[in-house]
């Protein structure tokens, strides 16, 4: 069963920590509804405090209006599907996939997937302050063509009129070939992630935007025909005005 959280805030892909440098976090509220609390780790240095407490927050805010979780499920905190784990003491644990290899390997952490949506809607508020992300779920597919992962700079484009998984394609901006001639495959976005790891900040852009990518700090964005600039001293400002 597929359990959603959104509308939150993003920040780092995310290396995994050892269990010794891990921060446990508990629920506190679940536990006068007849639900187990909820525990979750991240690495010290790898959240800020508020959005640990951003999570504790939504997971007692659900339980207190209704909703109920079991061990097994899938619980997708924005782009992230996250596993639901019992543990001996009668609590319920949330991991995460490890965010090196397919398939999914979850481990003992959510420090990864709260830094992804920190840095997602970061991207895209830098654009447009008022706006929500639109995250794509890792599980989710998008559309590749067959040179897009090895190419220089990558091209890519968000258009609802496909209608298909997270509605991404993704090209080589090199290509001489229009797009009606190149032949595309679905990937997972965790997959194409995973290979071309630049990608990850600007998954959450809306419908119509598109990206021409070539590294973390090195990109251009266009919404329809007119290039896009980050407002200054926002996330992708300062990713620009960084050597």
């Amino acid at each position: 069963m597929l359990r959603m959280i959104v509308g939150f805030a993003a920040a780092i892909l995310a290396a995994a920590v050892s269990s010794a440098t891990l921060e446990e976090h508990v629920t506190s509220k679940c536990g006068k509804y007849g639900e187990p609390e909820f525990v979750f780790s991240v690495g010290p240095a790898s959240v800020v405090t508020q959005d640990a407490s951003w999570l504790i927050t939504s997971l007692e805010a659900m339980v207190a209006s209704g909703e109920r979780f079991k061990p097994g499920e899938i619980l997708l905190i924005g782009p992230v599907p996250l596993k639901v784990e019992a543990t001996s003491n009668g609590r319920l644990r949330l991991l995460e996939p490890d965010m090196k290899a397919m398939p999914f390997n979850y481990v003992d952490s959510v420090g990864a997937t709260l830094n992804m949506v920190r840095r997602q809607k970061d991207a895209v508020q830098s654009l447009d302050a008022n706006a929500s992300p639109d995250f794509a779920p890792l599980h989710l597919p998008l559309l590749v063509s067959s040179d897009a992962l090895q190419a220089r700079v990558i091209l890519m484009r968000r258009d609802s009129s496909l209608q298909m998984g997270t509605n991404w394609v993704l090209m080589d901006a090199e290509s001489k070939l229009s797009a009606d001639e190149l032949t595309f495959r679905p990937m997972s976005v965790y997959e194409a992630m995973l290979q071309r790891p630049e990608i990850h900040d600007f998954l959450a852009l809306p419908d119509g935007y598109s990206v021409a990518v070539s590294g973390q700090r090195d990109f251009v964005i266009l919404k329809g025909d007119q290039t896009a600039t980050p407002v200054k001293g926002s996330y992708l400002f300062g990713l620009q005005a960084t050597p």
